[in-house]
This record gives structure tokens, sequence and C-alpha cells, in this order.
């Protein structure tokens, strides 16, 4: 019999590696470059959300075989559906946003935190800022 609780552990688990993308910057780069689009998404996601962080949690999950693969099932599915949204979301903002302006502050923002892992001193939310900036720009040019 399945254990129901190891099963939504072990998919609660596995979904924070899988939804790194979503957060570090790899799936809004992608929505910011058009690239991610609401048909391609799918795609995108089973792809870009199997990184290696993924592939090692999996591995160290709990429970018998079952329930390992139904906690990934659940994972990915819940991943999945954070990377159509995303890609749904930014397609509706396109219309609203000069992408080619975004595309220097996102690009910016990029350098900044390379340049943080580095090790070179920078404010930790600048490149938050420098994104947001980028996003409040790119609306004003867009309806100017």
């Amino acid at each position: 019999m399945l254990d129901f609780s190891v099963i939504l552990k072990n998919a609660s688990k596995l979904s924070i590696p899988l939804l790194l993308p979503c957060i570090d910057g790899a799936i809004p780069l992608l929505v910011a470059t058009n690239s991610l689009t609401f048909s391609t998404a799918p795609g995108v996601a089973l792809s870009v959300l199997a990184g290696p962080a993924a592939v090692l949690t999996a591995a160290t999950m709990e429970g018998e075989t079952k329930a390992r693969l139904l906690s990934a099932f659940i994972a990915g599915i819940i991943a999945t559906i954070a990377v159509v949204i995303a890609a749904f979301i930014g397609e509706k903002l396109t219309a609203f946003l000069n992408i080619q302006v975004l595309r220097v502050f996102v690009a910016i923002a990029i350098c900044l935190i390379a340049l943080e892992i580095g090790g070179i001193k920078i404010p930790h939310a600048l490149p938050l800022a420098v994104v947001i900036l980028g996003f409040i720009l790119s609306l004003y040019l867009n309806f100017s």
C-alpha cells in the first residue's frame, strides 16, 4: 500500500529544485527574450527543469519505487504548470512592455549576479532593482 504522507513529502522536496529555473532567472529570461511561449512551454519545462539538483533529490527520496515515481510525477506536473503560467503571463506582458529595453536591463542584472557570484561586493538587491527599473522604463517607453 502506498504511503501518501511519504509521497507528498517527496513531491514537496522535489518541487523545490524543479521550480528553481522559475526563480533563478532561467524561465524569466526565456520569457523576456520571447523564447518561451505558451505553445512551447511544456517542451521547455521538460528540458529546462530536469537539472542536477532535481536528479540528486529524486535519487535520495525515500519510500518504495511506486511512491517515488508518483512523487516525481506530481512534482513534475507542478513545475510544468508553473512554467506554462510563466509563459502565459510573459506572452500577455509583451503587449505592454518594450522588450528591447527590457532585454538590456535583464542582461545588466545577469551581469551583476555574475559579478556577485565572482566575489565582487555589490548590494544584494541591486539586480532586482535593475530589473524593476527595466520593467518601469519599458512600460513607459511602450506607451509614450
